[in-house]
């Protein structure tokens, strides 16, 4: 059985530490969220394996993995297909985005972004996607619904 951290676990994936910061920090402080992080994509996919994160942020540039192979991976894996994955990336390419989309994930999220407009997004993203989710959010999506 997958060892869990807290009630809801996000994986950042990120070759950056930087940006990893950033987004744990964002999302312990601001959303109060367990935060699990992985250097690229076959880091990630260990760790989706030991955690089973009930969210995935990837960037698109990686070594080893880059984001597009792990959200592919990760789609064709039926044990973890249902996991909703969000990109944070600066890639702009048009190919790769509805490439990313035909994978059905969440959201695409170009850098640099202000942190506290992206706490606004994404609490208003994770509510209207609430029943994606296994368990509840830990904030009151009943704001966002209305």
């Amino acid at each position: 059985m997958p060892e869990r951290i807290q009630d809801f676990t996000v994986l950042v994936v990120d070759d950056l530490k930087s940006i990893r910061n950033i987004m744990s920090q964002l999302l312990l402080r601001k959303l109060n969220m367990a935060v699990v992080e992985a250097v690229d994509g076959l880091d990630a996919l260990e760790k989706i394996s030991m955690y089973e994160p009930d969210l995935i942020f990837t960037d698109i540039s990686m070594p080893n993995m880059d984001g597009v192979e792990l959200v592919e991976a990760v789609r064709k894996n039926p044990e973890f297909q249902h996991i909703p994955i969000i990109v944070l990336t600066a890639i702009e390419d048009r190919d790769v985005i509805k490439k990313l989309l035909s994978y059905n994930i969440l959201d695409y999220i170009l850098k640099p972004f202000d942190t506290m407009q992206a706490v606004v997004r994404l609490k208003k993203l994770l509510a209207v996607n609430s029943r994606l989710f296994k368990k509840q959010l830990p904030f009151s999506v009943a704001e966002f619904l209305n």
